[in-house]
Protein backbone atom coordinates (compact mmCIF):
# COMPACT_ATOMS: atom_id res chain seq x y z
CA UNK A 1 0.00 0.00 0.00
CA UNK A 2 1.27 3.47 -0.21
CA UNK A 3 0.97 7.15 -0.27
CA UNK A 4 -0.70 9.37 -2.93
CA UNK A 5 -0.58 13.56 -2.11
CA UNK A 6 -2.02 15.99 -4.28
CA UNK A 7 -1.02 18.58 -2.43
CA UNK A 8 -2.88 16.04 -2.32
CA UNK A 9 -1.59 13.47 -0.33
CA UNK A 10 -2.55 9.97 0.40
CA UNK A 11 -2.14 7.97 3.29
CA UNK A 12 -2.44 4.53 2.80
CA UNK A 13 -2.10 1.39 5.45
CA UNK A 14 1.38 0.40 5.56
CA UNK A 15 3.76 3.45 4.14
CA UNK A 16 4.36 6.75 6.02
CA UNK A 17 7.40 8.94 4.93
CA UNK A 18 8.88 12.34 6.11
CA UNK A 19 7.50 13.88 3.83
CA UNK A 20 3.70 12.92 4.33
CA UNK A 21 4.17 12.38 8.94
CA UNK A 22 2.88 14.49 11.36
CA UNK A 23 5.04 15.72 14.17
CA UNK A 24 3.55 16.49 18.19
CA UNK A 25 4.69 18.03 20.66
CA UNK A 26 4.10 20.38 23.93
CA UNK A 27 4.74 20.49 27.41
CA UNK A 28 4.13 18.42 30.96
CA UNK A 29 2.97 20.11 33.35
CA UNK A 30 0.83 20.16 37.43
CA UNK A 31 -2.51 21.40 37.67
CA UNK A 32 -0.61 24.97 39.13
CA UNK A 33 1.31 24.92 35.84
CA UNK A 34 4.54 24.23 37.03
CA UNK A 35 6.94 22.87 34.47
CA UNK A 36 7.35 18.50 35.03
CA UNK A 37 10.84 17.86 33.61
CA UNK A 38 11.72 13.89 33.27
CA UNK A 39 7.96 12.61 32.29
CA UNK A 40 7.46 9.46 30.46
CA UNK A 41 5.10 10.03 27.10
CA UNK A 42 4.25 7.30 24.79
CA UNK A 43 2.19 7.97 21.57
CA UNK A 44 0.47 4.36 20.47
CA UNK A 45 -0.67 4.20 17.33
CA UNK A 46 -3.90 2.20 17.67
CA UNK A 47 -4.06 0.91 14.42
CA UNK A 48 -0.69 -0.35 14.03
CA UNK A 49 0.57 -0.78 17.84
CA UNK A 50 3.56 0.73 17.20
CA UNK A 51 4.58 2.47 20.11
CA UNK A 52 6.66 5.68 20.45
CA UNK A 53 8.43 7.19 23.40
CA UNK A 54 9.98 10.25 24.54
CA UNK A 55 10.62 12.76 27.95
CA UNK A 56 10.39 15.87 28.71
CA UNK A 57 13.44 17.85 28.90
CA UNK A 58 14.44 20.34 31.51
CA UNK A 59 11.19 22.69 30.93
CA UNK A 60 8.85 19.92 30.65
CA UNK A 61 9.02 20.32 26.83
CA UNK A 62 8.54 16.99 24.72
CA UNK A 63 8.43 16.29 20.83
CA UNK A 64 7.84 13.57 18.92
CA UNK A 65 9.14 14.87 15.27
CA UNK A 66 8.11 12.16 12.87
CA UNK A 67 4.72 10.35 13.94
CA UNK A 68 2.82 8.16 11.09
CA UNK A 69 -0.62 9.72 10.37
CA UNK A 70 -3.73 7.90 12.27
CA UNK A 71 -5.10 7.56 15.59
CA UNK A 72 -3.17 8.03 19.07
CA UNK A 73 -3.35 6.93 22.38
CA UNK A 74 -1.52 9.54 24.36
CA UNK A 75 0.07 8.51 27.85
CA UNK A 76 2.03 10.54 30.00
CA UNK A 77 3.59 9.68 33.21
CA UNK A 78 5.79 10.85 35.98
CA UNK A 79 6.45 8.89 39.74
CA UNK A 80 4.55 10.85 42.14
CA UNK A 81 1.65 11.64 39.60
CA UNK A 82 -1.48 10.03 38.15
CA UNK A 83 -0.75 8.00 34.78
CA UNK A 84 -2.91 10.21 32.45
CA UNK A 85 -4.06 8.97 29.04
CA UNK A 86 -5.85 10.15 26.03
CA UNK A 87 -7.67 8.49 23.53
CA UNK A 88 -8.99 8.68 20.29
CA UNK A 89 -5.89 11.50 19.23
CA UNK A 90 -5.78 12.23 15.42
CA UNK A 91 -3.03 13.15 13.62
CA UNK A 92 -3.24 14.24 10.11
CA UNK A 93 -0.76 14.37 6.99
CA UNK A 94 1.53 16.55 7.84
CA UNK A 95 0.42 17.78 11.04
CA UNK A 96 2.54 20.21 13.27
CA UNK A 97 0.32 19.57 16.27
CA UNK A 98 0.99 20.98 19.85
CA UNK A 99 -0.49 18.85 22.77
CA UNK A 100 -0.45 20.02 26.33
CA UNK A 101 -0.83 17.82 28.91
CA UNK A 102 -1.56 18.31 32.96
CA UNK A 103 -0.76 15.69 35.75
CA UNK A 104 -2.72 16.00 38.93
CA UNK A 105 -0.68 14.56 41.87
CA UNK A 106 -1.39 11.13 43.17
CA UNK A 107 0.33 8.32 44.30
CA UNK A 108 2.02 5.56 41.72
CA UNK A 109 -0.73 3.06 42.88
CA UNK A 110 -3.74 5.43 41.31
CA UNK A 111 -5.69 4.33 39.11
CA UNK A 112 -5.07 6.75 35.62
CA UNK A 113 -6.69 9.63 34.39
CA UNK A 114 -8.63 8.67 30.97
CA UNK A 115 -9.86 11.39 28.45
CA UNK A 116 -11.39 10.95 25.31
CA UNK A 117 -10.32 13.49 22.42
CA UNK A 118 -12.53 13.85 19.56
CA UNK A 119 -11.33 14.25 16.13
CA UNK A 120 -12.67 17.97 16.06
CA UNK A 121 -10.46 18.45 19.31
CA UNK A 122 -8.75 21.87 18.69
CA UNK A 123 -5.17 21.67 18.04
CA UNK A 124 -2.44 24.03 17.54
CA UNK A 125 -1.35 23.32 14.10
CA UNK A 126 2.31 24.98 12.69
CA UNK A 127 1.50 25.58 9.49
CA UNK A 128 0.04 28.65 7.19
CA UNK A 129 -1.00 26.33 4.17
CA UNK A 130 -4.57 26.41 3.36
CA UNK A 131 -6.30 22.93 2.51
CA UNK A 132 -8.60 19.71 4.02
CA UNK A 133 -8.76 15.93 4.94
CA UNK A 134 -10.78 13.47 3.26
CA UNK A 135 -10.12 10.45 5.80
CA UNK A 136 -12.16 6.90 6.91
CA UNK A 137 -15.49 5.97 6.03
CA UNK A 138 -15.57 9.45 3.61
CA UNK A 139 -12.64 7.47 1.35
CA UNK A 140 -14.82 4.13 1.15
CA UNK A 141 -18.44 5.81 1.08
CA UNK A 142 -18.39 8.80 -1.24
CA UNK A 143 -19.57 7.73 -4.41
CA UNK A 144 -16.81 7.66 -7.10
CA UNK A 145 -17.71 5.34 -9.83
CA UNK A 146 -14.39 4.87 -11.14
CA UNK A 147 -13.20 4.55 -7.67
CA UNK A 148 -10.08 6.75 -8.16
CA UNK A 149 -8.77 8.53 -5.35
CA UNK A 150 -7.53 11.48 -7.56
CA UNK A 151 -11.64 12.15 -8.00
CA UNK A 152 -11.77 13.18 -3.81
CA UNK A 153 -9.83 16.31 -4.57
CA UNK A 154 -12.67 17.78 -6.43
CA UNK A 155 -15.10 17.67 -3.34
CA UNK A 156 -13.00 20.13 -1.70
CA UNK A 157 -13.53 23.90 -1.57
CA UNK A 158 -11.59 26.49 -3.27
CA UNK A 159 -11.11 24.67 -6.37
CA UNK A 160 -12.71 24.88 -10.21
CA UNK A 161 -12.14 21.81 -11.81
CA UNK A 162 -8.01 22.15 -12.04
CA UNK A 163 -8.12 25.11 -10.88
CA UNK A 164 -6.75 25.79 -7.02
CA UNK A 165 -7.66 28.93 -5.29
CA UNK A 166 -7.60 30.32 -9.15
CA UNK A 167 -4.38 28.98 -10.07
CA UNK A 168 -3.75 27.77 -13.69
CA UNK A 169 -4.16 24.14 -13.94
CA UNK A 170 -0.01 24.03 -14.59
CA UNK A 171 1.09 25.00 -11.56
CA UNK A 172 -0.02 21.78 -9.67
CA UNK A 173 1.46 19.30 -7.98
CA UNK A 174 0.41 15.22 -7.27
CA UNK A 175 2.96 13.19 -5.30
CA UNK A 176 2.98 9.76 -3.92
CA UNK A 177 5.09 8.49 -1.05
CA UNK A 178 6.53 12.49 -1.29
CA UNK A 179 7.66 11.59 -5.20
CA UNK A 180 6.15 13.65 -8.24
CA UNK A 181 3.64 11.36 -10.16
CA UNK A 182 2.39 13.71 -12.29
CA UNK A 183 2.37 13.51 -16.56
CA UNK A 184 5.53 15.43 -17.00
CA UNK A 185 5.41 16.14 -20.48
CA UNK A 186 1.44 16.98 -21.10
CA UNK A 187 -0.27 19.48 -18.79
CA UNK A 188 -3.51 18.38 -18.11
CA UNK A 189 -4.34 19.36 -14.29
CA UNK A 190 -4.87 16.76 -11.72
CA UNK A 191 -3.63 13.61 -13.05
CA UNK A 192 -1.27 10.61 -12.34
CA UNK A 193 0.73 8.52 -14.36
CA UNK A 194 -1.45 5.37 -13.10
CA UNK A 195 -4.31 4.26 -11.30
CA UNK A 196 -4.90 5.13 -7.45
CA UNK A 197 -7.33 3.47 -6.52
CA UNK A 198 -9.51 3.91 -2.43
CA UNK A 199 -8.92 0.57 -1.51
CA UNK A 200 -5.16 1.31 -0.94
CA UNK A 201 -6.23 4.67 0.13
CA UNK A 202 -7.20 5.89 4.22
CA UNK A 203 -6.74 9.47 3.55
CA UNK A 204 -6.69 12.08 0.91
CA UNK A 205 -5.25 15.87 1.41
CA UNK A 206 -5.77 18.92 -0.62
CA UNK A 207 -4.11 22.05 -0.21
CA UNK A 208 -5.39 24.58 -2.07
CA UNK A 209 -2.79 27.22 -0.78
CA UNK A 210 0.86 25.67 0.23
CA UNK A 211 2.76 27.96 1.99
CA UNK A 212 5.55 25.27 3.11
CA UNK A 213 8.35 24.10 1.66
CA UNK A 214 8.21 21.03 2.12
CA UNK A 215 5.70 20.93 -0.57
CA UNK A 216 7.91 21.57 -3.27
CA UNK A 217 6.78 23.26 -6.59
CA UNK A 218 3.47 23.83 -7.07
CA UNK A 219 0.42 26.58 -5.97
CA UNK A 220 -2.20 23.52 -5.19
Amino acid sequence: MRLLTLLALLCCCHLAFAQTNAALSGTITDKTEAMIPGATIIAENVKTGVKTTTTSNDSGVYSFPTLQPGVYRISAEKTGFKKLVLTDFSLEISARASLNLALEIGEITESSVNISAAVDTALALGTNSVGGVINGQKVQELPLPGRDALDLVFTQAGLVGSNFAGARIGTLNVTRNGINIMDQRINSGVNSTFFNSVDTVDEVKVITSPADAEYGRGSG
